[in-house]
């Protein structure tokens, strides 16, 4: 079961083994959402959470599906219980772990290779020195428990079937982005036939884009950042590492910020991603993205991957209230196919919650002012209902 610690509880806990379950902060933070109660406001003086410590666990929720998990108020609002426990395991203070699931490159950072030494996996997302730095510290002190003995290596999961796996989960990029990444997968999963198939599979462009990445190395590894999260593949080197860490399935990342770390956004615009945590990147292709809008208005600052289906469900995803605080209307009957041409800075994060209705939650794309960007173009619109 998953269970949060404070670095010193950890020490006292958990064994050598146990610390290649740690999560991620990100993962930690989703998780411990669930199974904790993270408002401030559900507590009174008698139950006020001392600081540093771990919040209370929330009663009869033994599982991920058993209850909704806990969004952090509006950047403008007061939150600090939430800020605090993200702050502690952004930091390694405090740390999330689950020993009862498997290991997941996805979520586990940290695991032992066929010598048993620790390792720092960095794909997607790379986490403070002070993260990575305190969980070795830890392991350090809980080997030093156990005599030195070191654990076995980490029994890894296999992906033999990505193609078929992963096929609706790259359906969720453009056309050319998905056949971008089923070529990297291909390519060091060394069944390039299987994913080619796939490409052909999924139709659109994802051919046109399985076949430039096979003329480009450059998108062989941008695709491959995201086959690497994804679990399609693991890279030998160290050199394709350190490459895979600025980029993006959309292009070169140039920068990763969160509220503690400001980044270029204004602050109107960085607070619709959720924790105002948002990368910026620059786009390798012209790429095709999608808004939900008014008729005649097809350009704005908000975008997503795929074309909005509805109304209400494009409001729940993209958290659009109908009237904003402030008593601004947000009209919404139509969507707008755009596309951004190459070299473009574009910042991409998980839409910020607003409320239990229009919850976010899915990636947006902001793109600064893009009537004033040569090159935009127009493909298409439709209505919604």
């Amino acid at each position: 079961m998953f269970t949060l610690y404070m670095k010193w509880e950890a020490q006292r806990v958990l064994t050598p083994g146990d610390i290649q379950f740690i999560l991620s902060p990100h993962c930690a933070l989703e998780l411990a959402s669930i199974f904790y109660q993270l408002d401030y406001l559900e507590y009174d003086q008698r139950t006020r959470i001392r600081p540093h410590s771990v919040p209370e666990r929330r009663a009869r929720v033994y599982h991920r599906f058993a209850a909704q998990p806990y969004k952090r108020k509006r950047r403008t609002e007061y939150d600090k219980l939430y800020d605090d426990v993200e702050w502690q395991l952004e930091h390694g203070w405090m740390v999330g772990v689950d020993t009862s699931a498997q290991w997941d490159n996805r979520s586990n950072p940290f695991s032992f290779d066929d010598d048993s030494n620790l390792v720092y996996d960095c794909f997607m997302d790379c986490y403070s020195d002070s993260f990575q730095q305190e969980v070795r510290q830890l392991y350090e002190y809980t080997l030093n428990e156990h005599q030195g003995k070191k654990p076995a290596p980490t029994v890894k999961q296999h992906y033999a079937d990505a193609p078929v796996q992963h096929a609706q989960a790259v359906k969720t990029i453009n056309s050319k982005a998905a056949g971008r990444l089923l070529a990297a997968g291909g390519i060091y999963n060394g069944n390039i036939e299987g994913f080619h198939e796939t490409a052909q599979q999924l139709g659109g462009d994802a051919l046109a884009g399985y076949d430039q990445v096979m003329d480009n190395k450059g998108l062989i590894i941008a695709g491959a950042s995201v086959a690497a999260g994804l679990g399609l593949g693991r890279l030998g080197t160290a050199s394709e590492i350190s490459e895979l860490k600025n980029l993006h399935v959309l292009g070169k990342v140039e920068g990763e910020y969160t509220i503690l770390t400001p980044g270029p956004l204004p602050k109107d615009l960085a607070e619709t991603f959720s924790s105002g945590t948002y990368k910026e990147i620059t786009l390798s292709t012209d790429t095709t993205f999608y808004r939900g809008g008014i008729k005649g208005r097809p350009l704005g600052q908000f975008f997503g991957y795929e074309q909005p289906q509805g109304v209400l469900q494009t409001r729940v995803d993209k958290a659009l209230l109908p009237t904003w605080p402030n008593g601004n209307a947000s009209p919404l009957d139509s969507f707008h196919e755009i596309q951004i041409p190459a070299g473009t800075k574009v910042y991409v994060g998980e839409v910020g919650y607003q409320t239990d209705l229009y919850s976010g939650g899915t990636e947006q794309v902001v793109v600064p002012t893009p009537w004033k960007i040569p090159g935009v173009k127009i493909l298409g619109n439709g209505g919604l209902k």
